[in-house]
């Protein structure tokens, strides 16, 4: 698995502690999911700053090879949901992957 980082927080962006740990806890919740569910695909991370926000996705290509799904527990996109809702964003993690990748 590749990682790219697209980071659009260059100069001057001077984000809350509770932004940066929740964007912390969307990105490793991210790439943990794929590396679990779409194992050896590459993976973009972006952020990217807009009006006071920060959006933050994470995405891969679609897998290599046929996989075999791992068991969900669902904990992990429950605790980001709440995180999020928390600083008041408008909206909460994205759900399941689409056919090229998620």
């Amino acid at each position: 698995m590749t990682v790219e980082l697209r980071d659009g927080l260059t100069g001057g962006h001077d984000l809350p502690p509770a932004v940066q740990r929740t964007a912390f806890q969307v990105v490793k919740e991210g790439v943990t999911n794929a590396a679990k569910h779409a194992a050896g695909a590459d993976v973009t991370v972006t952020l990217q700053p807009d009006a006071g926000c920060l959006t933050v996705d994470v995405t891969n290509a679609e897998p290599p090879g046929d996989l075999v799904p791992p068991p969900a527990s669902g904990y992990g996109l429950s605790g980001l949901r709440e995180r999020v809702d928390a600083l008041g964003a408008d909206s909460p993690p994205r759900g399941p992957p689409t056919a090229g990748g998620g």
